[in-house]
């Protein structure tokens, strides 16, 4: 037996195992599937404020025309306060095509005369958002478009901000994502001016850009989005709980990523005790109890969450999860915690039940890609480097050594195969 060795080395080569697959966010979605325009974390725009009541409204054109007169136009019985009044009933029916064609009709009179009218600024607000509802974004986008033509080139007071969110939702939906961050820049950039760096809105547009930045790998933006959010004046705590919660997990992952494993591990309780406050599902709050015994293992403090690691590995075999990957190097944590207080035997039984685990894993992945594995996809094949080190290092101490010898053949040709900008940390894998 080797356990002695593995007791001083495994810590070190077993804990790159979960940097790509276990520390991840519960939801966190992949930048190149249809999953990412379905974040959980985010909320539908709702644009059913209704447009002021002719007997409240004060004209609200450029500052040279506030003090004229509201034309005759726009009074009370005109034809276009009853388009609007009609658009305003079917949208709170949800009757959107029915909402749609009378704002098109009020729109067709007050376009002409009145692009400053505020009116005019709201009617193009509700028919942009009915047409999203709608599905027809090019519609949509061009209504938008209109509205902020007239704001610029009017400068009226006119509130942007749900504009700007419906926007990022279209372009979400089409998966135009250069132009979902442009939009959400130019969105952060109005929050800013307009309520400050610690309101709800900036919070909010400062999380989906640092949502956006963590999903394409770019964790140095996502994390100074983020911390954007939890800095001075706390913005984030207006942020919804699923959604700061959401942050939390971001950001301590990113973190994670960029080596401060000390500030993921905080960002990771920060996280879990939101979801333990209200009452997350269990599955999720275990996701970030092994995203804290990640940050552990990485601080080479493993009896630092002695408990947890318990905790999660009873989880896993309650709810029969126990034998995937993720299980296995939970098996594999334990069996270094019992190798450092010198429970050798203990430790052995955990590094066997480890190493049933990973060989399931590889006999499914050789039955899935057999020889043909420079045509896998990047993150499979991250995946693939992760377990065979893993299982390079459970053999050796097992005194398994043809078997590590193969593992180590093969963990070679797959890092061959890795793209060069793909970054993974050859250090600790080949330690």
């Amino acid at each position: 037996m080797k356990l002695r060795h593995f007791k001083t080395s495994l810590v070190v080569s077993c804990t790159f195992a979960l940097c790509f697959s276990l520390f991840s966010c519960a939801n966190a979605v992949t930048f190149s599937s249809k999953a990412y325009v379905n974040s959980e974390a985010e909320e539908t725009p709702n644009n059913n404020d209704t447009i002021d009541t002719p007997q409240n409204f004060k004209y609200e054109g450029n500052l040279k025309l506030r003090e004229r007169v509201i034309p005759q136009e726009l009074s009370d019985n005109s034809k276009v306060m009853k388009a609007i009044n009609q658009a305003q009933v079917k949208l709170k029916a949800n009757k959107y095509k029915e909402s749609l064609n009378f704002y098109i009709e009020a729109l067709s009179l007050l376009e002409n005369n009145y692009k400053d009218s505020k009116y005019t600024l709201e009617s193009l607000e509700k028919a942009g958002w009915i047409s999203y509802k709608l599905k027809d974004y090019s519609s949509a986008i061009c209504y938008f478009d209109r509205l902020f033509s007239y704001q610029q080139k009017y400068n009226t007071n006119y509130d942007l901000y749900h504009s700007y969110n419906t926007l990022t939702y279209i372009y979400k939906n089409q998966h135009k994502i250069n132009a979902y961050e442009d939009v959400l820049n130019q969105s952060l950039s109005y929050c800013q001016k307009q309520y400050g760096a610690n309101s709800s809105r900036t919070a909010n547009v400062n999380y989906k850009l640092g949502e956006l930045k963590f999903i394409k790998n770019d964790y140095t933006s996502a994390n100074n989005y983020l911390s954007e959010c939890f800095s001075v004046g706390g913005s984030a705590k207006l942020l919804q709980p699923k959604t700061l919660a959401m942050a939390y997990d971001y950001i301590s992952t990113a973190n994670f990523r960029l080596r401060n494993y000390k500030k993921a591990e905080q960002y990771s309780r920060d996280a879990l005790e939101i979801k333990e406050n209200y009452n997350f599902p269990k599955s999720q709050k275990m996701t970030t109890v092994e995203n804290i015994i990640m940050s552990c293992v990485f601080q080479k403090k493993l009896n630092d969450v002695s408990y947890s690691l318990d905790e999660a590995i009873d989880y896993r075999i309650k709810h029969k999860t126990d034998k995937t990957i993720e299980g296995a190097r939970l098996y594999l944590f334990k069996a270094a915690l019992l190798a450092q207080s010198d429970d050798s035997i203990e430790a052995k039984d955990f590094l066997e039940y480890s190493l049933v685990r990973y060989r399931s894993y590889i006999k499914t992945f050789n039955m899935k890609y057999g020889t043909k594995v420079e045509n896998m996809p990047v993150n499979d094949l991250k995946e693939a480097i992760i377990a065979y080190d893993d299982m390079i290092s459970i053999c050796s101490a097992l005194d398994l050594q043809r078997e590590a010898a193969i593992y180590s053949r093969q963990l070679m040709q797959f890092i061959e195969l890795i793209p060069s900008n793909v970054d993974i940390q050859f250090n600790e894998v080949l330690t």
